[in-house]
C-alpha cells in the first residue's frame, strides 16, 4: 500500500516528508507531512458510494464555512486501485480527554445552527 498512497500525493501535487500509518480498519487513515504541513489521507471502504463520500465532504465544507473548525478536504477526490481517497489538513490540537470520558455528544445539538 506506501506505493498506492505515494502516487495519491502525487495526483495531488504533494511530496510528502513521510507517511505513518494511523488506521487499517473500515476507512484507512495515514498521516503525512511536508515540512510543516500535516495532512490526514483517508482511503474510503470499498463499496462506498460516491453520492455517500461527495455528501460528506460537502457537510465539512459547509460547517468550515460556518465558522466550525472542521478539516475540508484539500482537493477533490482521487481514485486508484478501486479505492476512493481524500486528504484533509492536520488541523492542531488534541482531543478533549474530558469530553472522552463523559457521555457522548448529542448529535441533534451539534446541528444546531449550521445554516445551508
Amino acid at each position: 500500500m506506501p506505493q498506492t498512497i505515494s502516487d495519491i500525493f502525487e495526483l495531488w501535487n504533494i511530496a510528502s516528508d513521510g507517511i505513518t500509518p494511523i488506521s487499517t480498519k473500515g476507512n484507512w487513515l495515514w498521516r503525512a507531512r511536508r515540512g510543516r504541513d500535516g495532512f490526514i489521507v483517508r482511503r474510503y471502504r470499498r463499496g462506498e458510494s460516491d453520492a455517500s463520500i461527495r455528501y460528506e465532504l460537502d457537510i465539512l465544507d459547509r460547517l468550515r464555512d460556518n465558522g466550525w473548525p472542521v478539516a475540508a478536504a484539500v482537493d477533490d477526490l482521487a481514485c486508484h486501485s478501486g479505492f476512493t481517497f481524500a486528504a484533509f489538513p492536520l488541523l492542531p490540537g488534541r482531543p478533549h480527554e474530558e469530553r472522552l470520558r463523559s457521555k457522548p455528544v448529542n448529535a441533534g445539538a451539534f446541528w444546531v445552527g449550521v445554516r445551508y
